[in-house]
């Protein structure tokens, strides 16, 4: 028997064999490649069905809050209104007061210095609520009205 025909054939066999193993690694590499592109699929499927699901749920809350929003609208609405009213009730009943003090101050002749700090006072609100006008002349004539320490009995 001639080795160099064994040893040839055993070399095409090794070679064969070689050829095989290289073949089946590119298929497997191939099919992990696959593999890797499918997971990457399936994981950009499952982000996509999540996101979708998030901007849904973005929604939902969204409509809800704008609802909510609407309605605090018109609860400071109403609030705004009835603050106003109240305002010009409160500017109403302390001109009403001032004129009614005024009259007396000014009939009387005189004041004393806590009638006219408490005048003050109430006109400096009477003032900030948006009063003026006739009222304002009033307290002026009071302020010229001689100043007592008591309010003379009678």
């Amino acid at each position: 028997m001639d080795w160099t025909v064994v040893l040839g054939a055993g070399g095409a066999s090794a070679l064969i064999l070689a050829g095989k193993e290289v073949v089946v690694w590119m298929l497997n590499r191939k099919a992990q490649k696959n593999d890797k592109m499918e997971a990457k699929n399936d994981n950009f499927c499952d982000l996509k069905a999540t996101m979708a699901d998030g901007f849904e749920e973005l929604k939902r809350i969204y409509g809800t809050q704008a609802q909510e929003i609407a309605a605090m609208k018109e609860v400071i609405v109403k609030l705004d209104s009835q603050s106003k009213v109240q305002l010009n009730a409160l500017q109403a009943q302390l001109g009403n007061t001032i004129k009614f003090l005024c009259g007396k101050y000014i009939k009387r002749g005189n004041i004393t210095i806590e009638e006219l700090s408490d005048l003050e006072h109430l006109y400096e609100v009477y003032h900030l609520c948006g009063g003026n006008g006739a009222i304002t002349e009033l307290v002026c004539l009071c302020r010229k009205l001689k100043v007592v320490g008591t309010v003379p009995e009678g």
